[in-house]
């Protein structure tokens, strides 16, 4: 899996290529996470690349959202094709984080 990161304005943008499951969940964790403790407290996660995520992928959301809230930072989430939305759903997700059609729309309203 490819992960990119790119930073606007107040914003770091890191978008996952592929399918965030249990084998590269701990190299997406470890880019999050680095990307957190650089400073950043404002981030977006745009799904537009990713065709899958697994529950592994879901952990690391809940630890990136609880590590940003508990430094008053900004977690957004974008651009969720329909079975990774449906994902979100079942998981009961949607009402723990803040979901965007992009990431420009997840900038402008967090």
């Amino acid at each position: 899996m490819d992960i990119r990161t790119e930073e606007k304005g107040l914003f770091t943008v890191i978008s996952p290529v592929g399918s965030l499951d249990f084998n590269n969940s701990t190299d997406f964790e470890k880019k999050v996470m680095s990307v957190i403790e650089s400073g950043v407290h404002n981030i977006v996660i745009d799904f537009n690349q990713l065709n899958f995520i697994s529950s592994a992928g879901l952990r690391v959301l809940l630890m990136t959202a609880k590590k940003l809230k508990s430094s008053g930072g900004k977690l957004g989430l974008s651009s969720l094709n329909e079975q990774i939305s449906e994902v979100l759903t079942i998981s009961g997700f949607t009402a723990i984080f803040s979901i965007f059609d992009t990431a420009d729309d997840a900038m402008a309203q967090l």
